[in-house]
């Protein structure tokens, strides 16, 4: 850390602290009574939300503020948020259940250099809410991911139905099992994909009151006309559909619509595409 400062009167204790306002010390601090160009570490000993400069009526002004922070710690997400505006966000409070989005301080990419989340085929995943969808018979889903692994079906967006006590990925037409999966993600087996495929690839789907379309790189690979309706979905899941088949790779982008896209079906995948630099 180092800034400059002038000090007009009294003293300035700077430390780091757990939160803005309360709590002890997690550093050492630095104590400074004199004007200046002031470079200085402040080493934490615990997770810290604030730097702060405590005083006591003094009167000062810093500038020229500049602090580097090596970090070599694994972070996790502890919620996916909502860039909707409506909230839906898909959280997870159990740490050791938590996708990584940086290991040793190195925020994880995919194949392009993207950022992404890395999600462990054991236990991550982030719950969706039941207001995620109204039904299954109308909604479009688009999800950017790549598997690191494995000849057992794993789910990356998956929601559950009211009916059968059953667990699909949306949407769900006739008795057709749609899994947004690794190994079985349309319900004909010609369809899955090699292991281990760690290049990023687009799975959409669109369903309206009587088609529903499955995609795969932007190309249609399953289409179904007898669509039926369900009642609204259960709690889902982000890498895994209710806690179980869960995903072993990265997931890069989710995108739900409450609604059937099927008129901006193909500027939607042509965009996403070319944003992860997918062929």
């Amino acid at each position: 850390m180092s800034f400059d400062i002038t000090l007009n009167s009294g003293n300035v204790t700077v430390s780091l602290r757990p939160e803005f306002e309360t709590g002890s010390d997690v550093s050492n601090s630095e104590t400074i009574t004199t004007s200046g160009s002031k470079s200085f570490t402040l080493t934490s000993t615990g997770d810290f939300k604030a730097m702060l400069f405590i005083t006591a009526n003094a009167d000062f002004v810093v500038s020229n503020f500049s602090v580097n922070v090596p970090y070599n710690h694994t972070a996790t997400v502890t919620t996916w948020y909502d860039q909707s505006g409506n909230s839906r966000n898909a959280p997870q409070s159990t740490t050791s259940e938590q996708p990584i989005i940086a290991s040793s301080g190195v925020l994880e990419t995919d194949a392009n250099g993207k950022p992404t989340l890395l999600f462990d085929g054991t236990d991550d995943d982030l719950d969706l809410p039941t207001t995620v969808i109204s039904s299954l018979d109308s909604v479009s889903a688009f999800n950017v991911c790549s598997s690191s692994d494995t000849s057992a079906v794993q789910v990356a967006l998956g929601v559950s139905r009211t009916q059968s006590g059953k667990r699909h990925f949306l949407p769900l037409q006739s008795s057709t099992q749609f899994f947004h999966s690794y190994n079985d993600h349309f319900a004909d087996s010609s369809q899955k994909l090699a292991d281990a495929d760690t290049n990023q690839h687009l799975f959409s789907s669109v369903a309206g009151s009587s088609t529903a379309k499955g995609f795969f790189d932007g190309e249609e690979k399953f289409s179904e006309t007898s669509v039926n309706t369900y009642a609204s979905n259960t709690a889902g899941g982000i890498g895994s559909t209710n806690g179980t088949l869960n995903w072993q790779g990265d997931i890069s982008e989710i995108i739900i619509y409450n609604s059937d896209q099927t008129s901006d079906f193909d500027d939607i995948n042509t965009e996403i595409k070319s944003h992860y630099g997918i062929s």
